[in-house]
């Protein structure tokens, strides 16, 4: 099998090559609370075992990926879901059991101790609501398919859709401002045919859908949260997962789709983060309906490529382009491009990210930019009347010619 690197060279590995990895990949997600693996220290244990040949980068974890996926080793989501809740369990009893063992009996490990059975009884809760409530929806593949109508004569685009910041499952009425799930699909609707127009306009032939986080607006992270959340967050999670997948197909009826996402602040399954676990997040779970269903559809159109739990990097007729929520990265810093492409080794054209619900497009060195998209959720209670600040309905479109000409565009809603 074949891949690319980050330098566009093709680079062959062998089947034992292929082998080793899938293996160390699926013992690295054994060791994952949140079932992720990471590709990092997967690149480390196969120089371990001889393989100096592999990479981090999409290219290579999609290979593998495809390889797992014909040798039958990649796990459906049923048993995805119990080895998640299985893997929790495990952590959390040997976390009991050091307790127990070490004889503490201070107030503040009984406290731990209360802490971590809540908390295994909510994720149990949790995943016993994931899988009634997937069982309830129709997800079945219904496309009427036009052809992909492209003018080989001038530039061919492709676009990057970004979905930011939905909060689905809020509830706002507050100084005229009203938001809840009927209003976000709306919305959501409303976009996807807006950047269809733009895509037909602009000569589009693939679109990269990219969610930047904060999907969900969690029912239990801040004390107004369980007063101004519509929905549990099982609800949300399978309700707005399903509103992915429409878009998708709908999508896919012209152009052909990939869709990745991230997650943010609000998704996180702890509701406190110090609690919280690296990639544990309810994205997550919604990733892998999505990528389950797109398994299982007979529709050719619609490829999912998987994420890191909080950034993603992708290369798009030439530009490196680093998606985030923006909870995790300042994107205020003038410097946070180059630091960024120091770290993960890569030069980057834009960082592209969320979370603070307002469009903002920041040039910080020659055709190099940082990006914000708005929210679908707009203003509510806490950006009102704690932070003092309003902001308007928008979300964000990147068009990139294959010159690697760019344009961003800021989507009204």
């Amino acid at each position: 099998m074949k891949y690319s690197d980050k330098r566009g060279n093709v680079v062959e590995v062998s089947q034992e090559h292929i082998d080793t990895a899938i293996k160390i990949k699926i013992e690295l997600q054994k060791s994952s609370p949140s079932q992720k693996c990471s590709w990092s220290q997967h690149k480390k244990m196969m120089e371990i075992e001889g393989f100096t040949d592999s990479d981090t980068n999409e290219n290579y974890r999609q290979m593998i990926k495809k390889a797992q996926k014909k040798s039958g080793e990649l796990p459906e989501l049923k048993k995805y879901v119990e080895m998640v809740t299985e893997n929790k369990l495990k952590s959390i009893r040997e976390e009991i059991g050091e307790i127990r063992d070490s004889k503490i009996q201070a107030q503040q490990d009984y406290s731990k101790l209360n802490r971590l059975k809540k908390e295994l009884s909510n994720d149990l809760s949790f995943l016993d609501g994931i899988e009634s409530a997937i069982r309830e929806k129709d997800l079945s593949n219904n496309v009427d398919f036009s052809d992909i109508l492209i003018n080989e004569n001038v530039e061919i685009n492709e676009m990057v859709l970004a979905i930011s910041d939905v909060h689905y499952g809020a509830f706002v009425d507050i100084e005229g401002r009203h938001f809840d799930t009927k209003i976000a699909e709306k919305i959501i609707n409303e976009y996807i045919d807006k950047a269809i127009n733009i895509a037909i306009q602009n000569n589009v032939k693939k679109i990269h859908v990219i969610g930047l986080g904060d999907y969900f607006e969690h029912d239990s992270m801040r004390i107004q949260n369980s007063y101004s959340s519509e929905k549990t967050i099982t609800e949300q999670v399978v309700d707005f997962t399903e509103v992915i997948i429409n878009s998708l197909q709908k999508l896919s009826v012209n152009f052909e789709v990939t869709y990745s996402a991230i997650g943010g602040n609000h998704d996180r399954q702890a509701g406190n983060k110090n609690d919280s676990i690296y990639g544990s997040h309810m994205v997550t779970i919604s990733n892998k309906i999505v990528e389950t269903f797109v398994k299982y559809s007979e529709n050719k159109r619609i490829e999912y490529i998987d994420a890191e739990p909080y950034h993603h990097i992708k290369t798009i007729n030439g530009r490196n382009i680093l998606f985030v929520h923006g909870d995790r990265t300042p994107l205020k810093k003038s410097t946070i491009l180059s630091e960024l492409s120091t770290l993960y080794n890569i030069n980057f054209d834009l960082v592209v990210g969320g979370h603070i619900h307002h469009f903002t497009m920041n040039e910080v060195n020659d055709d190099k930019y940082i990006v914000t998209f708005g929210s679908i959720k707009g203003s509510d209670e806490y950006t009102l009347k704690t932070l003092n600040t309003s902001a308007s309905r928008s979300q964000g479109i990147i068009l990139i010619g294959e010159t690697g000409n760019f344009e961003v565009k800021m989507v009204k809603l």
